[in-house]
């Protein structure tokens, strides 16, 4: 006989999605944070209630996925790169690696529109949540609609982030890193500060009562380094 294995019920995919995410901010909040993690440096969030199609958009200018790694990343439920990866090419520490942030979508609408743009080439998914609300029907037999022909407007800024470079850190006076895990190169002559940043989630604090306190405690540093440094700023 063959070996006894698990089998995933549709409905699971809404239990990890809008049954589990506490409100809507929080399911905004996982959104950007993957925003965060594809080194995006601007996002743009559009929410339009009073039109006979009402939609949220979450659009930013990150890295974004190839069809391939849309089929064996982002539709793998509780697979998450970031464990394998935990810091991305900027050198952001990477928030996410339970692999089900993309569910809270549905905790926001009945139909998610996945529009990615990779390698010169853009690929769309249509996901409709209702279609999972089937007790008894397993969860890879319901197909999802591919868009036949995608559309994208990535935001554009006019500031790009650059790379940490040994020359970039010879010529600066002082470097501050964030977090316990940012690491940069050693330079003779550069001043190294580490910011072991605040992490709320530690503390069971979510959404975004954990940005706020995140943001707050940066600003007390930030205020800090600035109380230090300005008796050697131009007056």
């Amino acid at each position: 006989m063959p070996p006894k294995v698990f089998t995933v019920d549709a409905r699971a995919i809404l239990t990890l999605g809008r049954e589990s995410i506490k409100d809507h901010t929080t399911a905004l909040v996982e959104l950007v944070k993957n925003s965060y993690d594809a080194d995006a440096t601007t996002v743009e969030i559009e929410i339009k209630l009073n039109r006979a199609e009402p939609r949220i958009r979450v659009a930013d200018n990150g890295s974004g996925m190839t069809e391939k790694q849309v089929e064996t990343d982002w539709l793998r439920i509780g697979y998450s790169a970031k464990r394998e990866e935990r810091h991305s090419k900027l050198h952001r520490r990477k928030t996410g690696e339970k692999g089900i942030g993309r569910l809270s979508a549905d905790r926001l609408g009945s139909v998610l529109e996945l529009h990615t743009r990779s390698r010169g080439k853009t690929y769309g998914l249509k996901v409709d949540w209702e279609k999972f609300d089937q007790p008894g029907k397993d969860l890879g037999t319901i197909p999802l609609e591919e868009i036949d022909k995608p559309t994208i407007a990535i935001p554009k800024t006019r500031k790009q982030p650059k790379p940490i470079t040994e020359d970039a850190v010879r010529a600066a006076d002082l470097v501050v890193t964030l977090g316990r895990e940012a690491q940069v190169a050693p330079v003779a002559g550069t001043r190294f500060e580490n910011w072991d940043t605040d992490e709320p989630s530690q503390r069971g604090i979510e959404g975004m009562d954990r940005m706020r306190l995140v943001r707050d405690d940066i600003d007390r540093r930030v205020q800090d380094l600035l109380t230090r440094l300005s008796p050697h700023l131009p007056h």
